[in-house]
């Protein structure tokens, strides 16, 4: 927040520098004021609120659950977009402000259907086909059961 203030508030105000190549740097407070310097900070104070109030865990699990299939949700976020708004699709106009409820609406979607897909399995589709590239071999994708064995069903 205070790196977002101090470019809104101070760099925009600084005079014009007569040097050709420091007017940039300065107008940009030499790189720490950027967008990774704010998702850091943003970043941070979640951890930190975390570390503080740990029963937020559980009320944040959605957001786990989305972000463990992140690239699966972002694909199928385009996807919904491109179809909702393209001319082979619906040609669906929607207003700015109706943002505003569209997108928790379909964040909502995306986290239970995340929740029920990694209930079963590991990872997401498109996470399961990265690692698959990634690796040159095919990864196991299902979780495994966990069969209670003799000893633990009569310990019980």
């Amino acid at each position: 927040m205070f790196a977002w203030a101090l470019s809104w508030t101070v760099l925009r105000t600084l005079p014009d520098v007569p040097a050709p190549f420091v007017e940039w740097p300065v107008n940009f407070g030499f790189g720490l004021v950027q967008d990774q310097w704010l998702t850091l900070g943003y970043v941070g104070a979640v951890v930190l609120f975390l570390a503080y109030r740990p029963r937020w865990i559980a009320r944040l699990r959605p957001f786990g659950l989305a972000g463990r299939m992140a690239l699966t949700n972002y694909m199928l976020q385009a996807a919904v977009f491109d179809v909702l708004g393209s001319s082979y699709g619906f040609n669906l106009r929607i207003r700015p402000y109706a943002y505003i409820i569209a997108g928790p609406i379909l964040f909502a979607a995306q986290a239970s259907l995340s929740g029920a897909w990694l209930a079963r399995y590991r990872f997401g589709p498109l996470e399961w086909l990265w690692r698959c590239m990634t690796y040159a071999r095919l990864q196991p994708l299902e979780r495994e059961r966990s069969v209670p064995t003799p000893a633990a069903v009569s310990a019980s």
